[in-house]
């Protein structure tokens, strides 16, 4: 993988949204089961999620003209998205929304505001 040529990217990624290399050494980068690199010499880079049972994965191929800010935002988006239902709930989406577990350790529900 020729890094220098989506340095944009991946500057941002790393210095601005917390994205760390890869350990496979191909010079990815990643984030909650997200993954993208540059794929090719010209600068071809694909985003890829990675899947679970209850939602497939899928990837995002970006060619080189792409702005580097799209394709940030992509990134972005694809690591809000939670593995349980796929929007960008971030993995509460088994508690309504505004409630959070009761800080009490009752087993109750109460709201952000402790009502």
């Amino acid at each position: 993988m020729k890094r220098n040529i989506r340095d944009d990217v991946a500057e941002e990624l790393t210095e601005s949204h917390g994205w760390r290399e890869s350990a496979e050494g191909d010079g990815a980068l990643f984030r909650r089961g997200v993954k993208w690199g540059v794929v090719a010499a010209d600068g071809t880079s694909v985003l890829t999620v990675t899947g679970t049972p209850e939602a497939p994965g899928y990837a995002i191929p970006f060619s080189p003209h792409v702005p580097h800010y799209l394709i940030v935002r992509a990134c972005e988006e694809a690591t809000a998205d939670c593995w349980r239902c796929g929007t960008a709930c971030e993995g509460d989406c088994r508690e309504p929304d505004g409630i959070l577990p009761g800080l009490d350790g009752d087993g109750r529900l109460m709201g952000h505001h402790g009502y």
